[in-house]
C-alpha cells in the first residue's frame, strides 16, 4: 500500500487506521507492506518520492517472487 501523507482523495491517517485493524492472522499479515511518501495522491510527480515508490515497488516483487 502506497501511501502520500498529504493525500486528500485517500486521507493517510484513513488507510494506516484501516490496515492496522484489519484483524488478519499474523501469517497473512506479513504480505502487506505500507510505504509512506511525503507527497499527496499523485506522490510520482515528486521526484525524491517517484525514486523511492520505484525502490519499494521493486522490493516488493522481489518479496513477491519465490526463492529469490
Amino acid at each position: 500500500v502506497s501511501n502520500g501523507i498529504y493525500d486528500m482523495a485517500t486521507p493517510y491517517y484513513a488507510a494506516r487506521h484501516t490496515f492496522n485493524h484489519l484483524r488478519l492472522h499474523p501469517d497473512l499479515l506479513k504480505n502487506i507492506t505500507q510505504d509512506d511518501y511525503t507527497s499527496g495522491h499523485m506522490m510520482y510527480l515528486n521526484l525524491p518520492d517517484l525514486k523511492k515508490q520505484k525502490e519499494d515497488l521493486a522490493r516488493f516483487i522481489r518479496a513477491s517472487v519465490p526463492g529469490k
